[in-house]
């Protein structure tokens, strides 16, 4: 157990006590305030004494344990790394340097380096909007909020420029500064989450319905009963000619099936074979209507449904990847002391 008392700025006779492994020991008195270098020293000698103090402990529990050696080494590793004063006041310096460096810089400098890192983060769920929004299996089961949903990385991070001037302009003090960019950055961060994990969701229950309970949802039922309409007339039609090997397109009053309000739905039941090279919906081991080249036994509810779940995961999963990011960068910021 490590206590240390009057850990900061001291005034004259103040003293600082240190108790580890049941010794104590007083570190001396300041008559004037510490610099920054004994503050550090004085941190070096308590981590160096706690970490002693868990080497007694861990050496106890060994005794006790006689099947936990590897793990007590790799948690006496992981402790002692995160005691390791010099890591911390590494991190430190490098924030140090990075912050002083963005504050000499021009504005202009400080506007490119922004934007450049916003045009990187963003371009992934660009190219994925750009992708998506002409693939019209995604935009025909999941509408076009999942997909336009990926604009929303740069609107957010391009949003979260707007708290610049704000925070110039405005004298807070160090504490509120750190409330204010954490709560800024975790808002934005959340909205993000939130929209990745819309569009899984989303992406999950369409997929569940394709592949696990094909023909009991609105637009499911809907297709289903289209195709099993073009079906039937596609068997009479080859009773009609005497032919197994004849498409629908070859059939007599063909035309007719495809005229208003069928016309959307025959095409999407067309484009669904051609794209997937599947046979039937939610029925398998059918009579393709429209692909001579269809795979035989593939229906394409189940195509659909994995394509569907994938698109879900490729877009969503980024998304919220990017709010965690902004949340982290948001908490470090928050913890700064030399901000």
């Amino acid at each position: 157990r490590l206590v240390v008392a009057a850990l900061g700025p001291w005034e004259k006779g103040t003293t600082a006590t240190l108790r580890a492994n049941g010794a104590e020991r007083t570190l001396g008195s300041a008559a004037v305030p510490l610099a920054r270098h004994q503050m550090a020293a004085l941190a070096e000698r308590c981590a160096l004494s706690a970490s002693r103090a868990f080497e007694s402990c861990f050496a106890a529990a060994r005794s006790c344990c006689h099947d936990t050696g590897g793990q007590l080494k790799g948690m006496k590793r992981y402790l002692t790394k995160c005691l390791d004063t010099q890591n911390f006041w590494t991190l430190t310096k490098f924030l140090d340097l990075l912050l002083d460096t963005a504050a000499s810089a021009g504005k202009g400098t400080q506007n490119f380096v922004g934007c450049l890192i916003i045009v990187l983060l963003s371009t992934y769920p660009v190219v994925c909007f750009i992708n998506l929004r002409e693939n019209q299996h995604i935009l025909f089961w999941m509408g076009k909020l999942p997909v336009f949903l990926n604009l929303g990385v740069p609107v957010t991070l391009y949003s979260m420029l707007l708290i610049v001037p704000i925070l110039t302009c405005t004298a807070f003090s160090r504490k509120c500064l750190r409330r204010t960019l954490l709560a800024w950055f975790l808002v934005n961060g959340s909205v993000l989450i939130g929209y990745g994990l819309y569009i899984v969701k989303s992406a999950f229950v369409v997929s569940n319905e394709l592949v696990y309970t094909c023909g009991s949802g609105e637009l499911t039922a809907k297709v289903q009963k289209e195709w099993e309409r073009l079906n039937s007339f596609h068997q009479a039609c080859m009773e009609h000619k005497g032919e197994n090997d004849i498409f629908i397109q070859q059939c007599p009053g063909f035309e007719d099936m495809e005229q208003p309000p069928h016309d959307e739905m025959v095409e999407y039941i067309m484009d669904m074979e051609m794209d997937f090279n599947c046979q039937g919906f939610c029925q398998f081991w059918k009579k393709p209507l429209f692909n001579v080249e269809s795979y035989t036994g593939e229906r394409c509810a189940s195509r659909i449904g994995d394509q569907v779940l994938g698109v879900g995961f490729e877009v969503g999963l980024p998304l919220m990847s990017i709010g965690v990011l902004i949340i982290l960068v948001g908490i470090c910021l928050a913890n700064y002391d030399h901000l």
